[in-house]
């Protein structure tokens, strides 16, 4: 049976800066969509993960009998029990929207072999304790524990709270803490207490400790002066842990301890890393180029195609839409945070999933994508993704709901319930229905309506609809002139109309939000269209073909891929920016076309693309 969840925790008591919107920890349902199939994939790929092997570390520590083989690789061989939790992050979340026996039982199991491994102390990892100073335990290790304690106290199993507070009292006094902001990637531990803060265990002495273990304030001056190196430079003394991506979870982590704090100099530099990350290290369609394992350097607009670079990781994705996240609690009236998380899931998240059967570590965007993993860390952070996956559509408080992605769903609210028939990229119609449990009583309420920076005007939609059929492509959408890069005006695109039982009710522009508050009524439908629009944006970087010029083409949230035999003879479809539009064929799959004179050829969204499949993501046009 589904546990009844508050679906709200309020924890602006504790903090010196209080969110205004709050993400539900439950009420949400995903009906038929493209969601609910990323969500449902998901539970398949957990069945895939073996429990013997899950369990092998923390059964050598008790000396509990064990058949199985443990898992191999980095992921288990140097961070002992990582896969456990990855299991608990997936499953428990997802247990927060449905309810799954097997799923249940398995959290059970597993549950079980953790308070079996816990030591009097709290200490809770399948180690000695006196290796956990050694590389990422202190920090990622442990981030990955805390998730998956929180999402089973939350979702299923109280108790975990109990083995959460104990793990966290011995963290809060252990030995160790003078030097573990000096070990492999410790940026990363930043979030881990603060994120324990946000529950009703937390206490003001984890943000203590946060503070005392990891902050960096030679970095934090990096960030607030905006310094153009600061994102692949870190200047630390002595051995150099070194730079990555990954570390926006530490400004995750410094957007928690600005809100318990009220120190603005967080603020500020969480805010000097989102402006240099979106203008230097960010990819069309929102991978995060900083990354591990490149063959050369780094530097600020680089952002790599040929995969010989590592880049656009899930890990450094999942970091970012939780920072964007955060930033959406605290200002929800700018509607670029949201817009930062859609494109992410579109384009990383969904696009890094193989059905059921796998997960990638890059989304490249040339070549082919990367075959799937079963176990590594970004496995981990999509498992953690996909079980939460209802959460990011809504933001609520007590007196506003707020719809922030357009997906076939439906929230329980404050007694009411609102239905979403929304289905952005396929369509871009919105109807949002409200549901009363008894048809004479009404509620006074904000609704906070997301106008995506994408959205385009109902008659610019129109104008591009005809042109299509006059030759060029169509889509159930219709599509526009496109958009070379300048930002979207009112003069340009127009308002998006707002109709509540077909009147209209507000108006607002593109990239922004409309509040409609009024007394509402059971069966009261709010109505209004998200003009969908082809857009180029020009490539600039590493992989510039000289003479050429290189264009990502997106449509609404969504990136395309140029598809075919060969990926270098897809560079070069032979169109202009005049004429592409018409050299598009519509298919019978959604928002896929044939190209005309370029047989084997296909534009699809990026998400769509499979593995064995060459294409790229930034073919040349004629200007």
């Amino acid at each position: 049976m589904l546990k009844k969840i508050e679906q709200v925790y309020d924890y602006n008591h504790k903090m010196a800066v209080k969110d205004k919107l709050f993400t539900p920890l439950a009420g949400v349902r995903l009906n038929d969509g493209l969601y609910k199939n990323v969500f449902e994939n998901n539970i398949k790929f957990l069945d895939l993960l073996n429990m013997g092997s899950m369990m092998y570390w923390f059964d050598i520590k008790t000396g509990t009998p064990t058949d199985a083989e443990p898992y191999k690789g980095h992921f288990e061989d140097n961070l002992k029990g990582s896969t456990l939790s990855m299991f608990l992050m997936g499953a428990a979340n997802t247990l927060r929207w449905i309810d799954d026996e097997n799923l249940r039982n398995k959290i059970s199991i597993l549950m079980e072999r953790l308070r079996t491994a816990a030591e009097d102390d709290g200490f809770l990892m399948p180690i000695d304790q006196k290796r956990f100073a050694y590389i990422e335990y202190p920090h990622y290790v442990r981030i990955w524990l805390t998730y998956a304690l929180t999402a089973v106290g939350l979702s299923c199993d109280e108790d975990a709270y109990e083995i959460l507070k104990k793990w966290q009292d011995w963290f809060n006094s252990c030995v160790d803490l003078p030097i573990i902001k000096y070990l492999v990637l410790a940026f990363q531990g930043v979030v881990a207490s603060t994120h324990v803060y946000s529950t009703p265990i937390g206490t003001m002495r984890d943000i203590e400790v946060t503070i005392e273990a990891y902050e960096e304030p030679w970095r934090l001056a990096q960030f607030m002066r905006r310094e153009k190196n600061a994102v692949h430079v870190r200047n630390q003394p002595g051995i150099e842990p070194h730079a990555h991506g990954t570390e926006t979870e530490a400004f995750e982590g410094y957007l928690d301890l600005y809100r318990a704090t009220g120190r603005n100099y967080y603020l500020d530099a969480v805010m000097g890393a989102y402006e240099l990350y979106k203008r230097d290290w960010q990819h069309a369609g929102g991978g995060i180029v900083m990354c591990e394992g490149m063959k050369t350097e780094n530097y600020p607009g680089c952002r790599w195609i040929a995969t010989k670079n590592k880049y656009n990781e899930l890990c450094c994705t999942s970091f970012w839409m939780h920072m964007c996240q955060r930033l959406h609690r605290l200002f929800p009236e700018k509607e670029e945070y949201m817009a930062e998380v859609e494109k992410s899931l579109f384009n990383i998240a969904f696009a890094n999933q193989e059905g059921g059967e796998g997960i990638r570590y890059f989304a490249f965007m040339e070549e082919k994508k990367q075959k799937p993993g079963l176990v590594h860390c970004c496995c981990g952070v999509g498992t953690r993704i996909f079980g939460s996956l209802p959460e990011y559509i809504y933001s609520v408080s007590q007196d506003t709901l707020c719809v922030n992605l357009y997906t076939p769903s439906e929230i329980d609210w404050n007694g009411i319930t609102l239905v979403s028939e929304a289905d952005v990229p396929y369509s871009s119609d919105v109807k949002l229905t409200i549901k009363m449990p008894e048809a004479s009583s009404a509620k006074s309420f904000k609704l906070m309506l997301r106008i995506p920076s994408w959205a385009v005007a109902e008659k610019q939609a129109e104008a591009g609809t005809a042109e299509i059929k006059s030759g060029a492509a169509q889509s159930d959408t219709g599509a526009a002139q496109p958009d070379t890069g300048a930002a979207h005006s009112e003069a340009a695109v127009g308002m998006v109309k707002i109709y509540v039982n077909g009147k209209m009710a507000a108006s607002g522009v593109p990239g922004s939000y409309v509040t409609v508050e009024r007394s509402w009524q059971d069966g009261d439908c709010i109505t209004y269209r998200l003009g969908m629009d082809f857009r180029l944006t020009k490539y600039s970087g590493a992989d510039e073909i000289p003479g050429l010029s290189r264009y990502a083409i997106e449509y609404g949230p969504v990136l395309y891929a140029l598809a075919g035999p060969d990926y270098k003879s897809a560079r070069i479809p032979g169109w202009s920016i005049e004429d592409f539009r018409g050299r598009l064929v519509p298919t019978n799959e959604p928002l896929v076309y044939d190209i005309k004179e370029k047989n084997g050829y296909r534009l699809v969204p990026y998400m769509d693309i499979g593995c064995e499949e060459e294409f790229t993501c930034y073919p040349v046009f004629n200007v």
